[in-house]
């Protein structure tokens, strides 16, 4: 009975061993999962095609500005974890109807700005970016756009900002990077280990203005039970856009004008009723 008292109690050392080393991977390597930042940038010659120019400028570039001679607004995109500002260009055209302004914001650490991203640096700078786009453009409202781990800088930023934000648009968010990675590394004690964990729900528990959470039904990244939690425990005001058969990567495939205009209705027309469900029309 000794002898295999002592081998199960060997497998039991080499398992456990196997765990910690694993575990340790874990801890250490987390923020290179997080953030996978493309570090190229624009061409002057690509900017100069698409209307863009660094703003504010060459040497304190936070990003990409588009400025329409009919711009009515300001938006601010941060991007998601992975590649750069110069991967979401898209978004000049889908805003197009909104009459927008638009920063394309580029984080510390990404395309052609240095620094190692952690939540920290990332929200601090994004706070900073708000206040000199509020000083930039003081005449229009000025309004946010925060996707997947842009959203999570996004309510970090706005936690305690005195800079007026008219509205905010969080896309595929999560609640909370803690409740997301347990989900999908239910084996790890994540509580413990996560370095950085963007809770959505804490910072945006004294934002008052309006919030649309748009959620991509079949978001296999970020669940859409994630989004659900959010949407539930945030205070007014706030409506959910649900896009059914989005997947966390192709949502914009699954919105057009309509559904940009009827969001820009509801962050400005200073509703007291939360909705739910909304769904664009006509795709």
């Amino acid at each position: 009975m000794l002898p295999v008292t002592r081998k199960m109690l060997r497998l039991l050392i080499i398992s456990t061993s196997i765990y910690l080393g694993f575990v340790a991977v874990m801890f250490f390597k987390q923020r290179s999962l997080l953030y996978l930042p493309g570090n190229n940038g624009l061409t002057t010659g690509q900017a100069d095609a698409l209307l863009l120019k660094k703003w504010p400028d060459d040497i304190q570039y936070r990003g990409y500005l588009h400025d329409p001679a009919d711009a009515q607004r300001t938006i601010v995109v941060f991007h998601g974890n992975a590649g750069e500002a110069a991967h979401r260009t898209y978004y000049l055209d889908t805003l197009a109807v909104t009459r927008a302004r638009i920063i394309l914001v580029e984080y510390p650490g990404y395309g052609q700005r240095t620094g190692s991203p952690t939540e920290k640096l990332l929200v601090n700078d994004a706070k900073a970016t708000l206040e000199m786009a509020s000083d930039a453009f003081p005449h229009e409202p000025l309004l946010i756009i925060g996707e997947s781990l842009g959203a999570g800088v996004a309510s970090g930023a706005i936690a305690d900002t005195t800079t007026g934000i008219q509205g905010l648009i969080l896309i595929t968010p999560w609640d909370s990077l803690t409740n997301l990675a347990r989900t999908h590394y239910r084996f790890l004690p994540v509580r413990w280990l996560l370095l950085d964990r963007y809770d959505n729900i804490s910072n945006l528990a004294r934002f008052r203005g309006p919030k649309a959470i748009v959620l991509a039904g079949k978001d296999a990244i970020v669940p859409v039970e994630h989004g659900n939690q959010l949407f539930k425990n945030i205070p007014s005001i706030k409506a959910r856009f649900m896009l059914d058969q989005a997947q966390h990567n192709n949502w914009l495939g699954y919105v057009n004008d309509q559904w940009w205009l009827e969001i820009m209705t509801f962050l400005s027309e200073n509703t007291t009723v939360d909705t739910e469900n909304r769904r664009p029309t006509g795709k």
